[in-house]
């Protein structure tokens, strides 16, 4: 009887065995899977943040177009006025020689009368 309660024993050892190494099987197979799995989340983070970095670029540039444009509108501007003063000048000037033809004229005119 002895003996058929050792083989029992080491029946029932072998077949622990046997399932522990299933269980370590499926385990090794399930880190793995889980690694897998890391890697491709790490995966989505980086491309998530670099979609994000691109975002950010993009609503910069729309800032620094916008900054443009408004800089580019002030040219535009700054040319008109430039216009305008070149203008002024020269009728400033037109003012200034009829005013003197027409004080020369009216001295003529008074010096003559005077005659």
């Amino acid at each position: 009887m002895f003996h058929y309660t050792s083989l029992l024993l080491l029946y029932l050892e072998k077949a622990a065995t046997k399932i522990l190494a299933r269980q370590l099987v499926r385990l090794r197979q399930q880190i793995t899977n889980l690694q897998g799995s890391h890697a491709q989340i790490r995966g989505v983070a980086t491309h998530t943040q670099a979609l994000y970095a691109n975002t950010s670029i993009s609503t910069g540039m729309k800032g620094a177009t916008k900054a443009m444009v408004a800089m580019n509108e002030l040219g535009k501007h700054a040319k008109v006025v430039r216009e305008f003063q070149k203008q002024s000048a020269q009728m400033d000037m037109m003012i200034e020689m009829m005013s003197e033809s027409i004080d020369e004229t009216l001295d003529k005119d008074g010096a003559e009368e005077e005659t």
